[in-house]
């Protein structure tokens, strides 16, 4: 194992038992209920928005690098040039606005960004001197991390933000843990029946995305 995912697992680990112990500070006290409740749906939205980005992202990676021999442009890769980790942010960013204060969501950023983004350049610099001038005109075109808004809009997603059934074996479980851990804790926490219906309702239509993106023509 390398020691870069042995640090980011430690990291983590540290940051989960941080949140447990300043659970009475971190957790939501809001007195507006339907902002609790806004909060939640939204950040459920975004796990399953990050887990489709880094379904589709994984996917198309390993059908278009040719074992790394190729530079991936496609896809996703159209938007970002790191859309897995941008995937996970969007899962991380969720579960913070779900379980946590909504300015608790800056703290995780800041921290995320730190610890990725200097892992980013190092893997830049690796793929300059694999792509030269290829990777950086895909660079000048192509935003590091965040998708350019205006880039998404103007363009059909429907044709780069896809999947394959086969793709999602490898983040089905981990997207399952997640909402569960969810769900169990609001529910541990004394939400009502109504509201956890909700949360399944939005399940439900997020899966239907994910249903329209499947390419079936392509799957074999």
């Amino acid at each position: 194992m390398k020691i870069r995912i042995k640090i980011q697992g430690a990291l983590v680990f540290l940051s989960l038992g941080a949140a447990i112990l300043l659970s009475n500070f971190l957790c939501p006290h809001y007195k507006n209920e339907a902002l609790n409740k806004f909060l939640s749906s939204a950040g459920i939205c975004l796990v399953f928005i990050g887990s489709l980005i880094r379904v589709a992202s994984r996917g198309q990676k390993a059908e278009a690098s040719l074992n790394g021999h190729a530079l991936v442009k496609s896809g996703f890769y159209k938007f970002s040039r790191n859309p897995m980790y941008f995937g996970t942010f969007l899962i991380s960013s969720g579960v913070t606005l779900a379980l946590f204060e909504w300015w608790v969501l800056f703290i995780f950023a800041a921290g995320y960004l730190s610890i990725y983004i200097p892992q980013i350049i190092k893997e830049e610099r690796v793929l300059f001197k694999a792509f030269g001038s290829e990777y950086t005109d895909y660079c000048r075109k192509t935003s590091r991390f965040f998708p350019k808004p205006i880039e998404v809009v103007k363009t059909n997603a429907r044709n780069y933000l896809y999947f394959k059934w086969p793709w999602l074996r490898k983040e089905l479980q981990p997207l399952i843990g997640i909402i569960c851990v969810i769900i169990a804790i609001k529910a541990f926490r004394g939400a009502p029946w109504q509201e956890l219906f909700e949360y399944l309702f939005i399940i439900f239509s997020v899966c239907v995305i994910f249903a329209f993106l499947y390419r079936k023509e392509d799957a074999k």
